[in-house]
């Protein structure tokens, strides 16, 4: 029923926040279809990689409903005011390409090479100390969020790496 449905939803968010917030770097590799729920996940993560033929969309308002599980504010936060206006209102369905153009994604590629740039990004990444990412991605979030001084935490993380003795093995 109704409730049922509402925990879920609330567990979604509580979901996808925990991605979104995680130190690690996480990626979405988009091969078929990312519709509601799927879409909502992928926006969590903080790379998406899609197939030219990919389909993505938040479609709920078609079914009278929306999307509640964070897609109607990661994608106003990734694509802007405009593109989820666009999408959500209008519960339009994209291909890979179209999400790229509008910065709904990264990056786009045709479906028989998107496993090897996934892998490509993911081994890019993961030669970057974990906690130079994780530093980063904390930055970041304050820019976007606006929750906190983005330049304090710049400083603070700039302090805390210098510290780290990966660092210190990595510049000397």
């Amino acid at each position: 029923g109704r409730a049922r449905m509402v925990a879920l939803t609330r567990g979604m968010q509580r979901l996808f926040a925990r991605i979104e917030r995680s130190p690690r770097v996480s990626i979405a590799e988009i091969g078929g279809a990312a519709l509601g729920g799927g879409l909502e996940l992928a926006l969590a993560c903080d790379i998406r990689i899609a197939a030219d033929g990919a389909r993505l969309g938040l479609p709920e308002a078609r079914l009278g409903l929306l999307p509640g599980a964070g897609g109607t504010q990661r994608l106003t936060r990734i694509g802007g005011d405009a593109v989820a206006r666009q999408l959500i209102l209008g519960a339009e369905v994209i291909d890979g390409a179209r999400a790229a153009a509008l910065g709904v994604v990264q990056q786009c590629v045709p479906l028989d090479e998107l496993e090897a740039a996934a892998r490509a990004q993911a081994e890019r990444i993961a030669a970057v100390p974990a906690a130079a990412l994780a530093a980063c991605k904390r930055c970041i979030t304050a820019a976007v969020d606006g929750t906190e001084d983005g330049y304090a935490a710049e400083v603070q993380g700039t302090a805390m790496l210098y510290a780290h003795a990966e660092t210190q093995a990595l510049v000397h």
